[in-house]
């Protein structure tokens, strides 16, 4: 294990990184199943609904400002996981220099 775990921790660590921002882009269809509320509100402290969920709720309204609205929420998932993706290319990589 003293050689093992060493050798193998950048891919495991680049493992769940990867496996928490692909988690969070697919929230929606476990919500939709177990019943996840759409609930937004500005208040930090109180609970809101998934990024996803939100993305799905609002890409099916009526009203156009809505719709747009899908978009930003897209762009902000895409970056946080991009920004989780490269930052676990770059630690792996830092570590595998190291060595």
């Amino acid at each position: 294990m003293k050689i093992v775990l060493p050798a193998a921790l950048t891919g495991i660590v680049t493992g769940i990184i990867l496996a928490i921002s692909r988690a969070i882009g697919e929230t929606a269809p476990v919500l939709l199943v177990i019943g996840g509320g759409y609930i937004n509100s500005w208040k930090p402290l109180d609970p809101v609904s998934a990024l996803p969920l939100s993305i799905y709720e609002n890409a099916k309204s009526e009203w156009p400002s809505l719709r747009t609205e899908v978009w930003g929420i897209a762009l902000v998932l895409v970056v946080f996981v991009f920004v989780l993706s490269l930052s676990a290319r770059i630690w792996a990589s830092r570590k595998q220099q190291a060595r």
